[in-house]
């Protein structure tokens, strides 16, 4: 049975085997980059000091920065970092449509910025960065639309399907006896129940199990002429199990629409589960850089307070080490009192370690994200953009991923969820049917998508100086000068309220012309009647007296 307690531990601890290594490596990699995170492999003991490996601090403050840089420059609060669109772009462009994207898009922002969204997502990119896979846990929220829980990666299992995509997880969770029975009441083992008065604080691991549901129940809809679902928590397409461990138990079996669990990787080897992130790139050289201070704290230590050489005679006087102490000795011939150690100045050759520490902000795009956060006023975003273009390139990668991932489905788990709370407006009738379509508008999705910009500048220019050689302005005809003024708008983060619709364009066009035309008759008449003298009489019936009269009646019907 799929669902039955046995299975689900077996499952669990079969890929918890296969991930021994990979909770090793993350270990070190914690306890040189972010001890506080170390409790993949032991548990410490809470408030205990975890920093005794550490000399150097480059690469606990390279991985704060890269944290920090995602979330500021990726989903910052501040800003609009997502927009909803359609996938027929014409669509996206209609009125009513447009309005409904607009107030969507900023509900679910609302909604988000209003819940722990930035906390977790925070924890996240930091998991990201030292352990190369994320995690975030999207659900209903109590007090609140939507709540986000991140868990401690070295309890989290994936699974992948055949197309290499995470589509089961396994969590062991710690519970205590209390809480077992606070949760799921009498559905608890006998042995649990037997323990809630005697050692409630007793500690219990539970297995929460996410996967694609087999035996999903379809019933036909009449009135619609389609097979839908059959309503249910235990007939949802995505299946939820709680299990404790120890007895197999099953505690809980329901399910969800989408995939409540975002397990993002930074970078995926071919033939592994789990992630690669910056902290793994930089373990050598953190390693070797913790080494280096550590003997450089040696050396430092040994010319402030260096070993003494003693006359043996002197080995029953105490020798007076503090400052100003004095030390009577037998002098020689012309000596007089002179100091006991003149140290000589604290020489240390940086430039090794200076070289280690380049490396490990190099692994966390420390200098790009400080480019990006403190660049010259006096620089321009396009000179910005110049320095910062072949860092964001070597990012590219990593964003892409993230965005299939993490961003994707965590929007689409969103919007069903205000969706299905009535959080969001009614569906316009011509989205039915249609698909929507995210579009990614943040600080460094904008700065990846204005080198198209940039190339669209180039080409405007190269063309303006062809038509200035050639005096032939037919150049201009190659481009259509709507879609480029419209695509360099949108990817500088325009937004889309800013923008006129393209039947208003057109209004607005054809009021111009008409106005323009007018301006023209009335000119061509003002002409024509200066060109007759004064003292001659306009014959009745002239060409010039049909133009006046007809300049008349048109003033008339105006």
């Amino acid at each position: 049975m799929q669902n039955s307690g046995e299975d689900i531990v077996r499952r669990f601890e079969k890929l918890d085997a296969e991930k021994g290594t990979y909770k090793a490596h993350i270990q070190e990699i914690a306890e040189f980059a972010i001890p506080v995170k170390a409790t993949v492999i032991t548990q410490g003991t809470l408030g205990a000091k975890r920093s005794s490996r550490i000399f150097d601090g480059t690469a606990t403050k390279a991985l704060r920065i890269f944290a920090n840089g995602l979330y500021g420059h990726m989903t910052s609060p501040g800003a609009p970092w997502f927009e909803l669109t359609t996938k027929d772009k014409a669509l996206a462009r209609m009125p009513q449509v447009k309005a409904w994207l607009r107030d969507t898009s900023q509900r679910m922002r609302d909604a988000m910025n209003s819940s722990n969204f930035g906390m977790a997502i925070h924890e996240v990119y930091t998991d990201l960065g030292w352990a190369g896979t994320g995690n975030i846990y999207v659900m209903e929220g109590t007090r609140r639309p939507l709540n986000f829980v991140t868990f401690n990666i070295g309890r989290i299992c994936l699974d992948e399907n055949a197309e290499g995509v995470v589509d089961a997880v396994y969590r062991l969770e710690p519970y205590t006896v209390r809480q077992i029975v606070q949760t799921w009441g009498k559905r608890a083992s006998k042995k649990i129940q037997d323990q809630a008065t005697k050692n409630p604080d007793e500690k219990h691991d539970v297995i929460h199990a996410v996967f694609p549901r087999q035996d999903v129940e379809l019933f036909y809809d009449k009135r619609s002429k389609i097979r839908r679902l059959k309503w249910g928590r235990e007939n949802m397409p995505i299946a939820s199990v709680y299990v404790e461990r120890e007895s197999k138990n099953v505690l809980e079996v329901g399910g969800y629409l989408e995939m409540p669990y975002m397990t993002p990787r930074w970078l995926r080897d071919s033939e592994e589960v789990y992630g690669r992130g910056p902290g793994m790139d930089a373990l050598a050289d953190t390693k070797m850089l913790n080494e280096m201070s550590k003997t450089d704290i040696k050396a430092m230590q040994k010319i402030a307070d260096p070993p003494l050489l003693v006359p043996d005679e002197m080995r029953l006087s105490p020798m007076r080490l503090t400052p100003g102490g004095l030390n009577y000795y037998k002098p020689g011939p012309g000596e007089g009192p002179r100091p006991l150690y003149v140290p000589d100045r604290i020489q240390v050759n940086l430039e090794y370690e200076n070289q280690r520490r380049q490396a490990i902000n190099d692994c966390f795009f420390v200098d790009l994200f400080t480019l990006l956060a403190s660049r010259d006023k006096n620089m321009t975003a396009t000179e910005v953009l110049e320095l910062a273009e072949e860092k964001l390139a070597l990012l590219g990668p990593a964003l892409g991923r993230l965005q299939v991932e993490l961003y994707d489905p965590l929007l689409s788990r969103v919007f069903w969820i205000l969706y299905r709370a009535g959080y969001l407006a009614p569906v316009p009738e011509e989205l039915r049917d249609q698909g929507i379509e995210v579009d990614y508008i943040s600080k460094l999705a904008m700065a990846m998508r204005a080198f198209e910009t940039k190339a669209a500048q180039g080409a405007l220019m190269f063309t303006g100086s062809v038509v200035q050689a050639t005096q032939d302005p037919s150049a201009w005809d190659v481009y259509d000068m709507d879609k480029i003024t419209r695509g360099v708008a949108e990817r500088y983060g325009t937004p889309q309220e800013w923008l006129r619709p393209e039947s208003e364009v057109r209004k607005i066009r054809e009021e111009r012309q008409a106005a323009a035309a007018k301006a023209a008759q009335e000119q061509g008449m003002r002409d024509l009647a200066a060109a007759v003298p004064v003292e001659k009489k306009v014959e009745d019936g002239s060409l010039l007296d049909q133009v006046i009269q007809g300049g008349k009646a048109s003033a008339g019907a105006q």
